[in-house]
């Protein structure tokens, strides 16, 4: 072999190994800019079912056979839910209990909520006050009805595609600062949630008070979230397409559609507020590509 000829082999050799090296180098590249994209598979959406509860204001069962008739209730309530495989979870939205200051009330609602299914509870303002303050916040927690490490009142949860968020819907009218800090902060973590899960189509908010009850630009009253942080609410939920407002408080059974945001108000385990509004719970059921779907079950 010529001189000319060796060094020709040797280039080529040479070129083959390079280019080798750069496929490998290429291929890490590709496997690592992979790796840092988000999870598409985790958020597929499924359909499911869940069933939501709202103000069943137990109280200690000496009280007499009206205040029994909640607790009896919602021991048959839960019967037929636990009966039902195709229910993945529960809501609670608030009012648990009459009195916030009475914790065997407590005591008797989770003797009769019962269930293996998981249950996500919302405080109420008969659970930690209208003025809620963090005495009452940190008995609820210490109860178990918050989520998270640390567990709040506020968090927000995932289940097969669909994100939700829960708000403590009083916080903003607390006297405490160390309160209306934590009214702010779970504004926040909803923000940074919704943007976490961005993947998600269905981005639901959840809360005991509603966020109007007509129109969003409604003024002020007792049964809505007051108009400055309703706001605020609504700003973030435009901002991640959060098309969903489930809540309780008014007692009976209400379906707002306003623009962009479907709003359902469920009406109570307890008693009934309003012409033609009965005790109940329902099941929410959600199809992808059609939303959320809801069936009322009436109790006596």
């Amino acid at each position: 072999m010529n001189k000319q000829n060796k060094n020709c082999k040797l280039s080529l050799t040479f070129a083959h190994k390079a280019v080798f090296f750069l496929n490998i180098l290429l291929l890490f590249s590709i496997l690592a800019a992979c790796s840092t994209l988000p999870n598409k598979s985790k958020n597929v959406e499924k359909e499911f079912s869940f069933a939501w509860l709202s103000d069943t204001h137990i109280v200690t069962i000496d009280k007499g056979a009206e205040f029994g008739d909640r607790t009896d209730r919602l021991e048959k309530v839960m019967e037929k839910i636990n009966g039902r495989n195709e229910i993945d979870f529960i809501v609670v939205s608030g009012d648990l209990i009459e009195n916030v200051a009475n914790v065997e009330q407590f005591e008797v609602f989770d003797k009769t909520m019962r269930t293996n299914k998981p249950v996500y509870f919302i405080p109420g303002n008969h659970d930690i006050g209208n003025t809620s303050d963090m005495k009452n916040i940190k008995l609820w927690l210490n109860r178990g009805y918050g989520k998270g490490n640390p567990a709040k009142e506020y968090y927000g949860f995932t289940h097969k595609g669909a994100a939700f968020f829960v708000l403590n819907t009083f916080a903003y009218q607390s006297k405490e600062e160390e309160v209306l800090k934590r009214s702010e902060e779970q504004l926040q973590e909803m923000d940074k949630f919704f943007a976490d899960n961005s993947f998600a189509k269905c981005k639901i908010v959840c809360g005991h008070a509603p966020l109007f009850i007509l129109t969003s630009d409604e003024p002020d009253e007792y049964f809505n979230i007051k108009k400055e942080y309703r706001e605020k609410i609504i700003e973030i939920m435009k901002k991640h397409n959060a098309r969903y407002y489930l809540c309780g408080h008014r007692h009976g059974e209400h379906k707002v559609e306003e623009s962009w945001i479907t709003l359902y108000t469920q009406g109570a385990l307890s008693w009934a507020i309003g012409e033609g509004q009965k005790i109940g719970y329902s099941i929410f059921t959600f199809v992808p590509e059609e939303g959320l779907k809801k069936e009322f079950f009436e109790e006596k």
